[in-house]
């Protein structure tokens, strides 16, 4: 078991290798619509090839996003990538205004708060971004 876990077995005769992995090129199309001035209901649409590592095919998603004060706003959506099971992503964004810095965080599925069978969750962060 010592030998198993040692890193010194595992990498003995490892050979040093780059590898380029092509991306391809992807087509996303994506639109909102306020409601109000609280509310924007917001869909996008993107397409790639699933054959390649990284990619999902086809994306959908929609997503509300409310903003109770000028500064806050908060995100819900439902996204479904190529054949996997749907993903519930939620975000908080704090804003400098209409226009000017942003930060924030988003979970990229909160299924794991009540299902089980979901195992993880992950994050992304806006550490500063600029808005037009």
């Amino acid at each position: 078991m010592l030998g198993a876990l040692s890193p010194n077995t595992w990498f003995n005769e490892a050979a040093l290798e780059t590898r380029v992995i092509p991306n391809g090129i992807k087509f996303q199309l994506g639109g909102g619509m306020h409601f109000g001035k609280f509310l924007m209901l917001a869909g996008e649409m993107a397409f790639d090839n699933p054959d390649l590592i990284g990619n999902a095919g086809t994306r959908l998603g929609a997503t509300a996003v409310i903003s109770p004060v000028r500064f806050i706003r908060i995100d819900l959506g439902l996204s479904k990538w190529g054949n996997e099971t749907y993903r519930i992503p939620a975000g908080f964004t704090l804003r400098s205004g209409n226009k000017g810095f942003e930060c924030g965080l988003q979970a990229t599925d909160i299924q794991v708060l009540w299902k089980e069978s979901q195992s993880e969750i992950g994050f992304r962060a806006i550490v500063m971004r600029w808005v037009w």
